[in-house]
């Protein structure tokens, strides 16, 4: 979305302060007036507001919820007052449909009003907060002497992550926040849009080594505040011996203010947007954006696991699909009210950016629009019965490793999805799924080869039959294994004297059924069903044992957990026009690129996600906690 602005300049008066608004048109009106909070008052809203954190979704209309939303209208109405509200409401009329106007709230030289949460504005005669829409985002906006440009990059979106959990502070439970990031992030990295990476090491040097690397964004998640001796914000990182290391602001911008390509730094930890009432950029955030970073995100309060999920998920959605950072903040914003009706106001945005543009994103897949190949238009091919095999061979053995292997045997099927199927998945979820649907198509007829395939995913604890030292969760040896790359699966499936399957393979073991000669959307006859499979609508948001959904979740072939539960690595290369002129015969892509094929989608992933005929990419070298995979063999 493009945006005009609305400058809020906020400066000291004779009488308390004065607002002076200037809009997009170079009108400039102004208005004195004085806070009518006392610092009682202030000091009482933000223990409410904080007090968020203490539950995990609070109740629409809560006591805290209306205590934030008055003191929103208040600070609203004092503010925008007189002429400064008539600009207000005649710059939100003179938009064009389509576009917003962005809120720039300049506080430079009123440090002292740093600490009030102007995220929680409220137009009562609109009836919404600002910030939440949009169309009127409100950004913090250092008065600096240059504004940065766009970094020009070509999709995935690189994340550096730290979790910064020292012996002798209040204990994180590190590998929960790690857990939840990679289930916010899951769906954009099965997509090649994000790459995610973890710093191990939470010190100072770990990091200063690793950005010698180009990442794009800085996730923390840690402890911050205000030093007392400095008097400026810290973030608390780690020594050799795994003890709190207190690392100033001053020295985080120098840090960040030499990595070109870092163009987003995000701070899940207390108070690091908190600064003194003397110098507007004592904060960690405040500082780094005067280095020239061009937008940080920080907490203003503590906040809760779910609602930093939930943030993660759509703010970094919205960021890799091109859109500016403030319109990310309020989609992001969006989701946090969608569980929970105070905690939204918690993430602060600092930004230098005039235009909110921080990467200038080319991406590596076309998400504009769908295109209907060429070869879609064609007759619907006519299936022919595969003649009987000359050799009986069994319709199940066991392979090396033990796993029960079924047999798929060879004849033709149809592989991808109708211009009728396509048409329904974009009418009911939106025209985002235009480019997702198109990957699957044309839909057309793949002959192959008698193979075998194993029954269920690789387990844990088959896993730990190939390598020996690998750790199985508590009570999970029967549960997929996760956490592999494409080269450990393909390695095992080695060992255990096969290989993995192809993206043909594994559809046709999913969808066909061989008695009717049609394909099915989902494994089983019929619609979505989620007492059948393992998606984020059983909402398990776990892995389960395989074979939980046996045989009512099995495909026609009696091959089980192909719809949710782990994404499963396949043999092939991933082209998201492969299908325009892929072979008719045991169809492999063998051509490199960047991602190897994902099919059958995890437990976090929606039912339009576990069609058989959906298809992704991800990066062969990662390990991610959401992708398995299992063995194919030819006949003996």
């Amino acid at each position: 979305m493009d945006y005009f602005d609305f400058d809020l300049h906020l400066s000291t008066a004779a009488n308390g302060y004065r607002a002076r608004a200037t809009n997009a048109q170079g009108a400039n009106v102004s208005a004195d007036f004085a806070l009518p909070f006392s610092d009682q008052d202030i000091e009482i809203l933000m223990l409410r507001v904080g007090r968020a954190r203490k539950n995990r979704a609070l109740g629409r209309g809560s006591a805290d919820m209306q205590a934030a939303l008055n003191f929103g209208a208040k600070l609203f109405d004092t503010v925008f007052a007189g002429e400064v509200l008539a600009l207000w409401r005649s710059s939100l009329h003179s938009i064009p449909f389509g576009q917003g106007l962005r809120v720039r709230v300049f506080l430079t030289d009123t440090p002292d009003l740093l600490d009030l949460p102007w995220e929680f504005l409220y137009d009562k005669q609109l009836n919404r907060f600002v910030a939440m829409s949009n169309k009127t985002p409100l950004v913090r906006y250092p008065a600096l002497p240059t504004p940065v440009r766009p970094f020009a990059l070509q999709l995935p979106l690189r994340i550096l992550a730290m979790i910064s959990d020292p012996i002798d502070a209040v204990t994180l439970d590190a590998e929960l926040e790690w857990r939840n990031l990679q289930t916010a992030l899951s769906a954009l990295q099965a997509r090649g849009l994000v790459i995610l990476e973890r710093l191990d090491t939470p010190t100072y040097s770990a990091l200063q080594r690793k950005l010698r690397n180009e990442y794009h964004v800085f996730h923390f998640v840690g402890h911050g505040g205000l030093s007392e001796r400095t008097n400026e914000g810290v973030l608390v990182f780690t020594d050799e011996q795994g003890r709190a290391q207190d690392v100033g602001a001053l020295k985080l911008a120098h840090l960040f203010g030499d990595c070109d390509s870092l163009r987003l730094v995000l701070l899940n930890a207390c108070e690091g947007a908190r600064s003194t009432r003397q110098d507007p950029f004592a904060s960690v955030a405040a500082s780094l954006v005067q280095r020239e970073i061009p937008a940080v995100v920080a907490m203003q309060f503590e906040i809760s696991d779910q609602a930093a999920l939930q943030f993660s998920n759509e703010f970094y959605t919205t960021l890799a699909e091109g859109n500016a950072v403030d319109t990310a903040m309020s989609e992001a914003r969006k989701a946090i009210w969608g569980v929970n009706d105070l905690e939204w106001g918690t993430p602060v945005l600092y930004m230098r950016a005039p235009d909110g543009v921080i990467f200038d994103l080319t991406p590596q897949t076309d998400l504009s629009g769908f295109r209907k190949p060429e070869r879609s238009h064609a007759p619907e091919p006519k299936i022919v019965a595969p003649p009987p095999p000359k050799i009986k061979i069994p319709s199940r053995l066991t392979n090396k490793a033990g796993q029960e292997m079924i047999l798929i045997p060879a004849g033709e099927f149809l592989m991808g999805t109708t211009d009728a199927e396509a048409k329904r998945i974009i009418q009911q979820y939106g025209k985002d799924w235009e480019a997702y649907v198109r990957w699957e198509q044309p839909q057309h007829t793949v002959y192959l080869d008698t193979f075998y395939i194993s029954r269920y995913p690789v387990t844990n604890a088959e896993y730990k039959k190939f390598k020996a030292d690998w750790e199985i969760p508590n009570g999970k040896e029967k549960h997929p294994v996760v956490n592999v790359s494409w080269n450990d699966a393909a390695a095992y499936c080695e060992w255990a004297g096969g290989r993995l399957p192809t993206e043909a393979e594994w559809e046709k073991a999913a969808s066909w059924d061989d008695a009717k000669k049609i394909k099915r959307i989902y494994p089983w006859e019929g619609a979505f069903d989620k007492n059948k499979c393992n998606t984020s609508e059983s909402g398990i948001r776990d892995t389960t044992p395989v074979g939980k959904y046996s045989p009512m979740g099995d495909s026609f072939y009696g091959v089980g957990d192909m719809a949710g539960n782990v994404w499963e690595w396949c043999a092939d290369w991933y082209d998201e026009n492969y299908y325009q002129n892929s072979p008719r015969e045991n169809p492999r892509n063998d051509t490199p690129g960047q991602y190897r094929v994902l099919r059958g989608a995890a437990f976090f992933d929606a039912a339009v996600n576990a069609r058989c005929a959906f298809r992704v990419g991800f990066f062969p070298g990662d390990r991610f906690v959401l992708i398995g995979f299992r063995v194919a063999v030819p006949p003996a």
